[in-house]
């Protein structure tokens, strides 16, 4: 009924070493990790975030802009953008303090869009 399926050392064995255990690519990895509803909508905001900032020059520090471009990095490269479970939820796509300061990201670039 069931198709047994050989050990892992015989199928180690008549593979080549370098590509054992490899998947198909490392795209449908990076799929694979950012398929959960959390995920899309932490990077569609984060999307949305980087495109204020870029529109509006001035309303984040060169810093802000860094971070907002390295944690939406990190998630589509990870599926989050923190790997110490103290720090957060590991099925939360970013940390607590990150979520924190992405926030406070938008309030900033909200106040310099109505100043405007």
């Amino acid at each position: 009924m069931f198709k047994q399926r050989a050990p892992r050392s015989q199928i180690a064995a008549t593979q080549s070493p370098e590509n054992a255990f490899a998947r198909t690519s490392d795209q449908s990895r990076r799929q694979e990790r950012t398929k959960t509803p959390a995920t899309k909508k932490t990077l569609r905001r984060l999307e949305r975030l980087l495109k204020a900032a870029h529109d509006n020059e001035g309303s984040t520090t060169p810093w802000e802009s860094e971070f907002l471009a390295d944690v939406k990095t990190r998630i589509e490269r990870y599926g989050r953008a923190f790997g110490n479970p103290e720090l957060g939820n590991l099925n939360a796509p970013v940390s607590v303090r990150q979520a924190l300061k992405l926030r406070q990201v938008h309030r900033s670039i909200k106040k310099h869009q109505e100043a405007r």
